[in-house]
C-alpha cells in the first residue's frame, strides 16, 4: 500500500486488527488510530479489536511447557 498519510474504511478494517494486536509496524498504528480519531464507526471497530485481543489472552488456561520442551 502507498503510504499518503490517509486510509480509507475498508483499508483501516484490514490493518485494525493487527494494530489491536500489538502486530503492526509503528506507520500503520499511526495511520489506524489517526483515522479511527476522525472516523466513529472505525473508531467503534479498533475498541471491538481490542476488546477481543485482550480476553485472547485469557482464553485458554496456561499451562507450563514439559521440561523437555524447555530444554530445547
Amino acid at each position: 500500500m502507498i503510504d499518503n498519510g490517509t486510509l480509507t474504511c475498508e483499508e483501516f478494517l484490514g490493518l485494525a486488527a493487527g494494530v489491536a494486536l500489538d502486530a503492526a509496524e509503528p506507520s500503520e498504528v499511526a495511520q489506524v488510530e489517526d483515522h479511527a480519531a476522525k472516523c466513529p464507526d472505525c473508531a467503534a471497530h479498533l475498541q471491538d479489536f481490542r476488546d477481543v485481543a485482550e480476553l485472547l489472552g485469557s482464553a485458554v488456561p496456561q499451562h507450563d511447557p514439559p521440561a523437555a520442551v524447555r530444554a530445547r
